[in-house]
């Protein structure tokens, strides 16, 4: 005898007795069918503990992991103690990794509307667009300087702060250089760097 479409449906059931909520969840559980929801479910109930079975669930999919998840965070928000002991260990390792990726995920600030998110994000790239011409330009313009006037282009401390950059950039030893040192050296590649950009400029 065939099954009724009817009894194949996502359908959940519950019983209260006293503050005890037994919710059975029942058919198939499909994302692109129709699905109950927790808070139709409730309809104004508040109970103090939440009891979850799927014992007569067919198939399900996703969509059966969103409504338990439903459950879930409406017993965290009304401090309600959620019970899924009765549930098979495959959803309840899904369900905690779908509530640590919520508890995780940063939430989006929807108060402003979508003209006003557009024209901040339109002036901000404004700004950062400026600051990289403004960039390059004074790259260009120092390059055009040294190709003008070579011989006021300081190349030995360009070189050597070239090399600095390189391979000698590697972190050293501080065991085996003194702090003193350390910092003498890094006042002079401080000195160095400050006479090449303003030889460059002039």
């Amino acid at each position: 005898m065939p099954v009724s479409p009817e009894l194949r449906k996502a359908r959940v059931s519950d019983t209260l007795e006293g503050d005890v909520m037994d919710v059975s969840l029942a058919g198939m559980w499909q994302i692109t069918e129709p699905r109950p929801s927790w808070t139709e479910l409730l309809g104004g109930r508040n109970p103090a503990r939440v009891k979850l079975r799927v014992d007569a669930v067919e198939r399900w999919d996703s969509s059966l992991l969103l409504f338990l998840f439903e459950a879930e965070q409406w017993c965290r928000v009304a401090g309600a103690d959620c019970n899924v002991d009765a549930l098979p260990e495959k959803i309840r390792t899904l369900l905690a990794q779908l509530a640590a990726s919520h508890v995780t995920s940063v939430p989006f600030d929807r108060s402003q509307n979508f003209f006003a998110i557009v024209g901040g994000a339109t002036l901000d790239l404004s700004k950062k667009a400026r600051a990289m011409f403004t960039f390059v330009g004074e790259c260009v313009i120092g390059a055009v300087r040294v190709v003008k006037r070579p011989h006021k282009f300081r190349w030995r401390d360009c070189v050597e702060e070239m090399q600095h950059c390189g391979a000698m950039a590697l972190p050293e030893n501080q065991s085996d250089m003194p702090s003193s040192s350390a910092s003498a050296r890094s006042s002079r590649t401080r000195q160095r760097v400050g006479s090449v950009s303003e030889v460059s400029c002039n």
